[in-house]
């Protein structure tokens, strides 16, 4: 025999709810704080020998430089005093320039002028802006005090749209050997229509103008990119430089003119191999890295089309669970901060709200095949609306786009979900478990009806039909207990003598 009950709410709870609108919060106001999570290093950049160990200097002088060799006893930077003050902050620019990003490039900028940063290094492999202004981060870059080197790199490393304008603003600039520049339009990855394009080159073809670079290269960059070679070959780029510290020491003697008047960097020395005699240049200034604070980490993660889409349909397939779930439990909580995640993201993303949508309506569509307790229409239909939800999530260049093999992926596994999971959970919770012969006798139940001789019981919310042997009748609503199995029946008696 079967015992089905049937308790089926919805249990999203309302307390899950108020702590993810509290770490919406706390996402959407964190600001700054990237020093917090700065990390101080000595560097070792400037080639693959075990003597370039010494930490790294840079000086800065007018432009009527001392004739004095970097690295003897007339040089400045060789005073103890002098290296402890001084140092080059890098920052590391990858994926796409978002409004965390830029926040912590603006702030670097900014700070600088005060404190005791002799050169800005920014390491860039980014593919473009997302709800960012650029040109007000270009034009903090020329109004800068500190002079700025942007080195595309390492290996692999790319500079497409504001990112290669960020690159065309600093003062100066190199690339590594395998990194590539490519079509700086458009500029921000969310504004790409034809007015926004043509707006966008000619405010670069005006930066590139100020800054005595070149133009002819961007239809070149449009057609499949610069590699190194042609990049410097094309005037845009002014050297090649392996890793950072090549970068470094390369702009050893250039001149920089800032806001505050022409520069001249000194940012090597010469050190001899005690063994070989050998004299080679190495960096010789503190250098500092720049990172983002844990709160901005998380934000510029969530700012990802991947991330965002994959967190919208988890949050949507917890939600869906939690609403059959026999309690409150880890599931909704987890769905709950996955959705403030996904929303967060999504914010600064061009996204299609109709997608959002259809794909909200897909899981709905679920949720009444597995109330059904069948697969149907309504399974096909939301694997269809989830599909085209998920591969018209985003509008955009294909850097802000769920890829194809990634919208088969979460079609797939939510249809799995369903199928599989949803299906199986409801059947355990809401189906009829079989209760053993033996294991009723000793159990307690109420009489539903009258019972001279035959009659029916409720037994843990069942129920069974129940036979009696006492000569007086059982009244209806009468405590009994099972003393015996006769076929499909159970013998009861009462629990009281005196009914």
């Amino acid at each position: 025999m079967d015992v089905k009950t049937n308790r089926s709410k919805p249990r999203l709870a309302s307390a899950f709810l108020l702590l993810g609108v509290a770490v919406a919060s706390l996402l959407a106001n964190a600001g700054g704080g990237y020093r917090a999570g700065a990390q101080e290093v000595t560097a070792q950049l400037a080639d693959d020998s075990p003597a370039s160990t010494s930490t790294t200097t840079v000086r800065q002088e007018p432009s009527d430089r001392s004739d004095s060799l970097p690295g003897t006893d007339t040089d400045p930077s060789l005073d103890p005093a002098w290296l402890d003050d001084k140092r080059i902050d890098v920052v590391k620019v990858d994926g796409v320039i978002d409004p965390v990003t830029a926040s912590m490039i603006s702030d670097v900028l900014e700070q600088a002028d005060s404190l005791d940063v002799t050169m800005i290094l920014l390491q860039i492999d980014a593919s473009g802006a997302l709800d960012v202004d650029v040109a007000k981060l270009t034009d903090q870059i020329r109004a800068s005090e500190v002079p700025v080197l942007a080195w595309v790199g390492p290996s692999g490393a790319t500079a497409s749209g504001g990112a290669a304008e960020l690159v065309a603003a600093a003062h100066l600039n190199a690339i590594a050997d395998g990194a590539t520049i490519g079509d700086p339009v458009p500029s921000r990855l969310d504004r790409t229509s034809a007015s926004d394009q043509a707006s966008d080159r000619a405010l670069l073809e005006e930066l590139l103008a100020e800054t005595g670079r070149p133009s002819d290269w961007m239809s070149a960059a449009a057609d499949g990119g610069l590699d190194a070679d042609e990049a410097v070959a094309s005037g845009f780029i002014e050297q090649k430089a392996v890793i950072l510290g090549e970068a470094i020491v390369g702009v050893d003697g250039a001149s920089v003119d800032t806001r505050a008047g022409q520069v001249v960097l000194s940012t090597a020395r010469t050190i001899t191999d005690e063994t070989t005699g050998v004299r080679r240049l190495s960096e010789n200034q503190q250098i500092r890295f720049l990172q983002l604070g844990l709160a901005q980490q998380l934000q510029h993660t969530l700012v990802s089309p991947r991330v965002a889409y994959l967190l919208l349909i988890s949050a949507l397939a917890l939600i869906l669970f939690e609403y059959y779930a026999s309690a409150v439990g880890l599931a909704s909580a987890t769905g709950a901060l996955a959705l403030v995640g996904a929303f967060f993201g999504m914010s600064h993303l061009p996204v299609n709200t109709w997608a959002v949508a259809l794909i909200c309506l897909a899981f709905i569509c679920f949720a009444v095949e597995v109330q059904a307790g069948t697969l149907g229409p309504y399974t096909a239909l939301g694997t269809a609306f989830v599909a085209l939800g998920s591969a018209r999530l985003f509008s955009g260049p294909a850097a802000v786009t769920v890829p194809w093999w990634l919208v088969i992926i979460g079609t797939v596994a939510t249809v799995l979900f369903v199928v599989g999971g949803m299906t199986a959970m409801v059947r355990s919770r809401f189906g009829t478990p079989t209760v053993g012969r033996e294991g009723l006798i000793g159990r307690e139940g109420i009489t539903q009806s009258p019972i001279a001789a035959r009659g029916i019981v409720m037994i843990d919310g069942a129920p069974w039909r129940a036979v009696t042997n006492r000569a007086r009748p059982l009244a209806a609503g009468v405590a009994v207990t099972v003393v015996g199995i006769q076929g499909l029946e159970v013998e009861v008696e009462p629990v009281s003598l005196e009914d």
